[in-house]
């Protein structure tokens, strides 16, 4: 008898093994939304996405720009004519001098936003201390009339010229947010200043900022 009790427990002890083996786990609790518990709170990633990274600023909201490259103004002489006086004199002439070369003012839009060739000149104008010629003005085609005065024994030199000035121009203009700078237009421009004219003596030295230094380079 007792032999069978023992039997009957050992069933019961295996049945309840068999019992626990089968049960299934209790599956890992998920986050539940609520602040502290495991997980990211409901709405988080959400909230990540929906953030808009600014650009930064670099430049004023709708501002233009007119930018001068490749500028250039150097003497450039129009008209020129040597004279000699061995007389024994100091003599004052008017002389005919004749014409060397001819500047034409103008300007071209290379692409880009159609500016009048006056208004490009216009802002070539405000780069220097000078007048400059609108647009189809010319030096002189012709011989020009020059007055000085000469030395005995020497070589003159009569001339008219004036500032010939070049540069190429690019337009941009800042957008709404001034976050970008975007180029409208893109073109070039020439004018010149005043007309100078005057004698110099071959063999001086006049000051290298005049147009008398390069007349006296060129054609002594």
């Amino acid at each position: 008898m007792w032999g069978q009790v023992r039997r009957a427990n050992r069933w019961a002890v295996t049945a309840a093994v068999l019992c626990v083996a089968v049960i299934p786990a209790t599956p890992a609790l998920a986050g539940t939304g609520t602040a502290g518990k495991t997980g990211a709170p409901a709405g988080a990633a959400a909230d990540l996405g929906a953030q808009t990274v600014r650009e930064p600023a670099i430049c004023e909201p709708r501002a233009t720009k007119w930018t001068w490259t490749a500028k250039k103004k150097p003497w450039t002489v129009t008209h020129a004519k040597a004279f000699e006086n061995f007389s024994g004199a100091t003599i004052t002439r008017t002389k005919s001098v004749s014409r060397e070369t001819t500047i034409t003012a103008s300007a071209t839009v290379a692409v880009g936003t159609k500016f009048k060739a006056n208004a490009i000149i216009a802002k070539l104008d405000t780069t220097v201390d000078f007048t400059l010629a609108l647009s189809g003005s010319h030096t002189n085609k012709s011989s020009e009339s020059v007055t000085g005065k000469m030395k005995s024994g020497h070589t003159y030199i009569y001339y008219a010229g004036a500032r010939k000035v070049s540069g190429n121009y690019t337009y941009t203009v800042c957008n709404s947010r001034g976050t970008q700078i975007i180029q409208k237009s893109r073109g070039s421009a020439k004018s010149f200043g005043v007309k100078t004219e005057g004698a110099v003596q071959c063999g001086t030295n006049p000051p290298k900022s005049t147009l008398a230094y390069k007349v006296e380079r060129a054609y002594c």
